[in-house]
């Protein structure tokens, strides 16, 4: 067999000698250069996969941050309308309070106007009746004083009885 490898000029010494060589240089780059190429590799894919787990908290922070901020809208949408509803109805209550009270002031304030006109109606009417007894008394006495004589006298108390 070393015949034939020797008449295609195949040797083994040099063989031997690349096979070594072969190992050598594979060991001193293995150790002097695929390590560090390796380790620099890993350390790549850990701080990789690090800003991939930080970006998917990141992400459930953002979408927990969204739907508390959604919540947070709610309740103050909802405190918002339940403030002006209670607003209005406070307000609608006033008013009817206001206008209770205004109906309550308009009645004794009439009533108050009332009772002074009767008042003064039946002053003014004892005083027209005192005036007008007075009037007819004065006329009468002076009716009775011009025209006053004896057939008059008669005539007048015929005429009444």
């Amino acid at each position: 067999m070393q015949e034939v490898l020797g008449k295609i000029g195949f040797d083994w010494q040099v063989a031997l000698a690349n096979l070594v060589n072969f190992f050598l240089v594979f060991f001193v780059l293995r150790k002097f250069f695929f390590k560090p190429i390796k380790k620099t590799i890993q350390d790549r894919k850990a701080e990789i996969a690090k800003g991939i787990k930080n970006a998917e908290q990141a992400e459930e922070v953002l979408a927990s941050a969204e739907s508390e901020k959604e919540g947070i809208l709610k309740t103050a949408l909802n405190e918002s309308k339940q403030i002006v509803t209670d607003a209005k109805s406070k307000a609608d209550e006033t008013i009817k309070l206001s206008k209770t009270e205004a109906e309550m002031e308009k009645s004794k304030i009439l009533d108050k106007a009332s009772e002074e006109a009767k008042k003064l109606a039946s002053a003014n009417m004892d005083s027209f009746k005192k005036e007008a007894v007075s009037l007819y008394m004065g006329n009468l006495e002076k009716i009775l004083k011009s025209s006053f004589d004896k057939n008059n006298a008669e005539k007048l108390i015929k005429e009444n009885i």
